[in-house]
């Protein structure tokens, strides 16, 4: 996955990238730095369906977040 910066208004911030398989109720999560701008999924299984979304957070607190993406 690959995204474009936020706009920060110079606070320092990080990303939580969520993602699920399409069928499960809970969501897996991890935070990244703010100078990261992508990150590489591992051990999906192929054939199954995915949902991704991802927020951007700092001392003043978190994003909604992005609209679910389905892979």
């Amino acid at each position: 996955m690959e995204w474009e910066p936020s706009e920060n208004g110079g606070v320092p911030e990080t990303y939580t990238l969520l993602w699920k398989e399409e069928n499960k109720p809970y969501w897996n999560a991890i935070t990244i730095p703010s100078a990261t701008t992508s990150f590489y999924l591992q051990d999906l299984t192929p054939g199954k369906k995915y949902k991704v979304k991802l927020a951007a957070g700092n001392i003043a607190g978190k994003s909604n977040g992005t609209d679910i993406v389905a892979f």
